[in-house]
């Protein structure tokens, strides 16, 4: 038969217990820590190369109608980074009017299941400037439904514009 422990050896494995749990939430914090700056090293070069690049990403919430954008699209566009970017409906107010209705259709015909677009079309900046971009846009789909629509954009201008000898 097994004695009973003595109230000193309880206390002693309650204290072991709680340094057990305080060095578990040291490395549990430690953990977060290293993610959060690992996250913040992978977003920094990404945005680096997004800007050499030229591209950004783009999302819309079908739901709240509201959107986000990558640094890249910020800087294409040329809005002040951290500014609420404009929501689904609201987008193509930065396209001329001969470039919004195909770049709605494709648009919509991807919410609707036809599959991902990709187009060059030209856009105007928050400062005037004229360029042409590459936009992709693909479907995210939650429940059977879509629910978000992402992409891609990228200032394909220099592209464009080059003349061939």
């Amino acid at each position: 038969m097994a004695t009973k422990p003595t109230y000193e050896q309880l206390e002693r494995k309650v204290r072991e217990l709680e340094q057990g749990e305080a060095a578990l939430k040291r490395a549990m914090e430690a953990l977060i820590d290293s993610e959060k700056r690992s996250f913040e090293e992978r977003e920094l070069f990404l945005n680096e190369i997004g800007r050499m690049a030229k591209i950004g990403g783009w999302e819309h919430d079908l739901v709240t109608r509201k959107a986000k954008w990558t640094q890249g699209v910020y800087d294409i566009i040329e809005v002040e980074a951290g500014a609420e970017p404009p929501g689904v409906d609201e987008h193509l107010d930065f396209y001329p009017p001969e470039y919004r209705k195909p770049l709605e259709e494709a648009y919509w015909r991807t919410v609707e299941g036809e599959g991902p677009f990709e187009l060059e079309l030209q856009v105007n900046t928050s400062t005037g400037k004229q360029l042409w971009c590459r936009v992709h846009g693909e479907a995210v789909v939650e429940g059977g439904e879509c629910t978000r629509m992402r992409g891609a954009f990228q200032d394909i201008t220099e592209r464009r514009t080059m003349t061939r000898f």
